[in-house]
């Protein structure tokens, strides 16, 4: 039955979503001003991080916990996980990995668009644990998730709220959201 399962999370964990950390290419160096309403700290809720799950992934029982964070200094911009744990639902239990990935480098904003630049990407390798029939048991699985990097371009920023468009690995639209912190 484990096994069963693993076969079926590999499949599904193969598709649009998901890619190893040597995959992110760097950028050149951006030169440009930096709007002030992106300054300082933004989560993405769990509902939201539940809804982009759902984008980016074939198999509709993965179920995120945790937040996103993406904070704006200066010109330097950072966005990763905080207390990101998925699950997925298998007969007799449940599969579960801890994600930690953060994307760190430069931005420049010039009349409501902004462009990432010298993005590096780095990700933990991550173990799954698979709990059936009341048993736990360690295994192998893909070792990072990419959620979408916000892509270059229009993005919208008020006292509360911001948002993104990307394209997930499968070239669907996806809007990334976030809330400001205090």
């Amino acid at each position: 039955m484990l096994f069963l399962a693993l076969v079926l999370l590999g499949a599904a964990c193969d598709g649009p979503g998901l890619q190893s950390p040597a995959e992110v290419a760097l950028e050149p160096t951006l030169s440009g001003g930096s709007d002030p309403c992106l300054q300082g700290t933004w989560v993405m809720s769990n509902e939201n991080v539940n809804t982009l799950m759902l984008s980016l992934t074939p198999v509709p029982l993965i179920l995120p916990t945790g937040i996103l964070v993406m904070s704006f200094n200066g010109d330097e911009f950072s966005y990763g996980s905080d207390g990101l744990t998925i699950r997925m639902d298998i007969p007799g239990g449940y599969m579960e990995a801890d994600v930690a990935f953060l994307f760190s480098g430069n931005f420049a904003t010039s009349g409501g668009s902004i462009e990432f630049g010298q993005t590096v990407y780095s990700a933990e390798a991550f173990t799954w644990r698979a709990m059936i029939n009341g048993e736990v048991e360690e295994t192998t699985g893909p070792n990072a998730i990419a959620f979408p990097m916000p892509g270059n371009g229009p993005y919208l920023c008020d006292a509360n709220i911001l948002s993104f468009g990307t394209t997930s690995a499968t070239g669907d639209s996806v809007v990334l959201t976030f809330s400001r912190q205090p």
